[in-house]
């Protein structure tokens, strides 16, 4: 036992200070001691309280000499002999080691204090460079650590839209390392290729199927600009181009990757079948309609135009009426004198006297088929058109032409034949719009570009 002695050594029995000392030894090496502090001189005390005169007391009988701070000894010379001195985080005595827990100089082991700890250790290099051989971890560098080892390893984790587990790149959804750097997954694809990176090129267009068609949002895309044509109405066997034409609605519409559009590419009304240039009239034409497939909300319809009838009673009375582009529908050639065929509203049907209304776009909905004639008349055209000659029969069912189909359909027939059909409602939800009516002839089209 060193003559000269700490006053915390003095204040507690011996033994239990050595086991304090050696318990803080061999703690984690990688959490250090706390380092004591001193006060200056104390003189020990007996057993019963009282101070020693000459600074001494007697410790399971080992005399232990009370001293100053101010004539201690510091803690590098005491290194060594196996108390944990002032300025020391250990002392395993003969066992310090600089390859062990407590380093020959009494400090606590640590990655990064440039010694190797055998056994707890597999690198020190002194530092804290996680791109050497030797990151912070104390354990050699590999591939697959999380680390990049630079000038050895490309990638090593996580990257920019992707990830790199044992320097393999995986890059996410979509994604693409198309400079073959293996840092970063640098190319959203958009549904193409590196070569040739997407959204796919646009518009797309569609046309008279006559069923619901259906488009998927590509990847990337958000914004979409959809533009509806109606179709034209029908003719009487001897009449060329009089039926009605189709309307134009243009319009901007958010969107998102992945979602399903359903489209109804509107249908010319068919002329009449098997009449001649004293009999039949023809079908109204079918409206075009775009509508988010979930929820049916329905985005853009174009009304299609009237049938043309006979020529009897004289311009204007047999020509079929043009699409419109607002929400009602539009009269026959005979609601026009007479007020007795309108046009639908708010989504609905046209009236029918005599030849079949347009539908709207609730019936549209339900069925987009157009309306079958009777007797020698045309057809309705796929998307709610009208067919022509159709009972009731007020005067003749034979001669009033069909009306158009479309948000609301156009009116048919009236107070007696040789009228014309009415044109068909449009709608257009949609930013930026742009419409015209009675701008198309022959079938509708729809167009989605991006």
């Amino acid at each position: 036992m060193t003559a000269r002695r700490r006053e915390a050594l003095v204040s507690a029995p011996l033994g239990l200070l050595l086991c304090t000392a050696l318990a803080g030894c061999f703690a984690p090496p990688d959490v250090p001691l706390e380092t004591e502090t001193f006060s200056t001189f104390s003189p020990p005390t007996t057993e019963d309280g009282t101070t020693a005169v000459d600074g001494t007391i007697s410790v399971d009988g080992t005399t232990v000499v009370g001293e100053t701070s101010a004539d201690s000894t510091s803690g590098s010379e005491l290194c060594g002999n196996g108390e944990v001195d002032e300025g020391e985080e250990c002392d395993l005595a003969a066992n310090n080691s600089d390859n062990a827990g407590c380093t020959s100089d009494c400090r606590l082991a640590t990655c990064g204090d440039g010694l190797l700890y055998v056994g707890r250790e597999e690198c020190d290099d002194g530092n804290t460079d996680d791109t050497d051989e030797c990151p912070s971890t104390c354990v050699e560098a590999t591939c697959g650590d999380g680390f990049v080892w630079a000038g050895t390893e490309q990638c090593d984790g996580d990257i920019a839209n992707g990830a790199c587990n044992a320097c393999t790149i995986a890059c996410d959804e979509g994604f693409d390392d198309c400079d073959g750097d293996g840092a970063s997954c640098e190319v959203e694809l958009c549904g193409g290729t590196c070569d040739q990176p997407g959204p796919l090129p646009g518009p797309i267009e569609f046309m008279v199927s006559g069923v619901v068609d259906t488009f998927v949002v590509p990847p990337c895309v958000t914004l979409v600009t959809i533009e509806a044509w109606g179709a034209q109405g029908g003719d009487n066997i001897s009449l060329v181009d009089l039926g009605g034409r189709g309307a134009r609605m243009r319009g901007d519409f958010m969107v998102a990757p992945g979602d399903e559009l359903s489209i109804v590419v509107g249908q010319r009304g068919t002329n009449a079948t098997s009449g001649n240039a004293a009999n039949g009239a023809g079908g109204g034409g079918g409206g075009s309609f775009v509508w988010r497939t979930a929820g049916q909300e329905l985005l853009i319809a174009a009304g299609g135009g009237g049938g043309s009838s006979l020529t009897n009673n004289g311009m204007p009375h047999y020509l079929g009426k043009d699409g419109v582009v607002e929400q009602n529908g539009t009269g026959s050639r005979s609601h026009d004198q007479y007020g007795d065929a309108p046009g639908g509203m708010n989504g609905g049907n046209g009236k029918t006297v005599c030849g079949a209304g347009g539908n709207g776009w609730a019936s549209v909905l339900a069925n987009p088929a157009g309306q079958t004639a009777c007797n020698y008349g045309g057809n309705g055209g796929f998307g709610g058109g009208g067919g022509s000659g159709c009972a009731p029969n007020i005067c003749n069912d034979l001669h009033t032409a069909g009306g158009g189909g479309g948000y609301s359909g156009g009116g048919a027939g009236g107070s007696c034949y040789y009228y014309g059909g009415g044109g068909g409602g449009s709608f257009n939800m949609g930013a930026n719009p742009d419409n015209s009516p009675g701008v198309r002839m022959g079938d509708g089209l729809v167009t989605i570009a991006w």
